[in-house]
């Protein structure tokens, strides 16, 4: 039996409850299978994130390095359109938003914080990508 009083415990519920199906020989429980399938999924997108923001800050940094970027405003100004990178931290600051309202928090108190820092680590190199545009040689 296990007692809590949280739903941020379900993880923990999710774990115990595969590691004792499997030492009873039993198969799989739905729950836990759904609950440890979400949490790998989220550290993958974790992963991800992370990624992305390391390779477009290595990106803009060589580019900026090498003189191939600069500041510019305008949008005609680049090989590569400007607006992805925008739309892409819209999609971002939406990803947030819904991190609060569908209850990941809740159901994931520690990946929600990793995926909450890797969302706000991503957003500003695609700001930055999107403002030092490669030239149009």
């Amino acid at each position: 039996m296990v007692l809590t009083n949280s739903e941020r415990s379900f993880p923990l519920i999710a774990r115990i409850l595969a590691d004792w199906a499997h030492w009873r020989g039993f198969g799989a429980v739905k729950m836990s299978r759904a609950l440890l399938r979400a949490a790998a999924v989220i550290r993958g997108i974790v992963i991800c994130l992370l990624l992305v923001s390391l390779a477009g800050a290595s990106w803009l940094a060589y580019g900026l390095a090498a003189g191939k970027r600069r500041f510019s405003l305008n949008f005609r100004d680049s090989r590569f359109p400007r607006l992805v990178p925008i739309v892409l931290v819209f999609i971002l600051a939406a990803a947030g938003w819904a991190i609060n309202r569908l209850g990941i928090r809740e159901l994931f108190p520690v990946l929600s914080v990793w995926l909450s820092a890797s969302l706000l680590n991503c957003a500003p190199v695609l700001l930055l990508v999107a403002l030092f545009p490669a030239r149009n040689r």
